[in-house]
């Protein structure tokens, strides 16, 4: 809904954290709504592991990060 998209790119807007993309913009263009975020260079998480998996240390790493920038959403409801 219109409400629960505003609400989260607000939510997004106020974050700042390293395992979140920054948010630049929102708005509705033709009735639909858009959502304007940093541009992220670099690989995919899914063509890595297409291409070479991951090792144990690194999937450890890589989910204590994902659970810092869920931590971090949550703290912002």
């Amino acid at each position: 809904s219109a409400e629960r998209f505003a609400r989260e790119a607000s939510v997004l807007a106020q974050l700042a954290h390293p395992g979140i993309v920054g948010y630049v913009s929102h708005g509705t263009h033709d009735g639909k709504h858009y959502l304007v975020m940093e541009w992220v260079s670099g690989e995919t998480l899914n063509r890595v592991l297409d291409r070479e998996g991951l090792t144990v240390a690194d999937a450890a790493s890589t989910i204590a990060s994902i659970a810092e920038a869920l931590q971090e959403l949550h703290k912002h409801g």
